[in-house]
């Protein structure tokens, strides 16, 4: 037979002297620590209770929240929030464009240059006005090269979009019924949705979890568990 009080006694001792770094003089009772008295009581009286007991702690990504027991296991880096997965292999020529224009940049010249006059039916701008107005490009053929590009990994871009867009669903599906979620489960996730898409190159790097994770606010959270067994008499 327990005896709550001994227990509590011994708790206060050992909190004392463990938790002594983060001891304080006395100061107002928050809502917090009421909730959190309140679930070592509930835990302490259903161990009491109970003909046995058992503790499971286990670890899932969730949201995150101001929450003492949350662990950040999201490095401080400075990272976009960019979707292309860089495991992925291109060819040199895309590498060099890549790194001289971005997505948005060559798209913005793309149909700027592209744009149709109602009237005649024709393009509305020749080279000139295109390069006054986008001066980065040094010669005309950088527009084929740019159309090129666009054609092989815009759609790739917006293929990537639906692979997060799918398993951020998931994720969210999965806290909501209290389903624990770990890395694993969003890398696969993520290679189910890329074989759906038929985006064979996608390979769920350490990358992308880390720049999912990170866009999304995911981290990652102890869960405990108090589990009792009763006696039938």
């Amino acid at each position: 037979m327990i005896n709550p009080a001994n227990v509590v006694k011994i708790f206060a001792d050992r909190a004392s002297n463990s938790l002594s770094s983060f001891a304080s003089a006395a100061s107002i009772v928050t809502n917090r620590e009421c909730e959190v008295a309140e679930l070592l009581c509930g835990v302490l009286e259903s161990i009491t209770n109970s003909h046995s007991h058992s503790i499971e702690v286990e670890t899932t990504l969730d949201h995150e929240l101001v929450d003492d027991e949350l662990i950040d296991d999201i490095e401080d880096e400075d990272t976009d929030e960019e979707t292309w997965d860089p495991d992925w292999n291109h060819d040199d020529e895309d590498k060099e464009l890549c790194k001289q224009f971005s997505l948005d940049y060559m798209t913005k010249a793309i149909n700027f240059y592209d744009e149709i006059n109602p009237h005649t039916g024709k393009r509305k701008r020749r080279w000139e006005t295109v390069k006054h107005q986008f001066r980065r490009i040094p010669h005309q053929s950088y527009l084929s090269r740019f159309r090129h590009y666009l054609e092989k990994h815009g759609t790739k871009k917006q293929k990537l979009e639906k692979i997060n867009d799918y398993v951020f669903d998931m994720f969210e599906r999965a806290r909501e019924n209290a389903l624990p979620v770990h890395d694993i489960d969003l890398r696969r996730w993520a290679l189910k949705k890329a074989m759906d898409e038929s985006l064979h190159n996608f390979v769920a790097s350490s990358y992308w979890l880390h720049s999912f994770k990170n866009k999304h606010n995911i981290i990652s959270r102890k869960v405990t568990k108090v589990r009792d067994c009763w006696s039938v008499l």
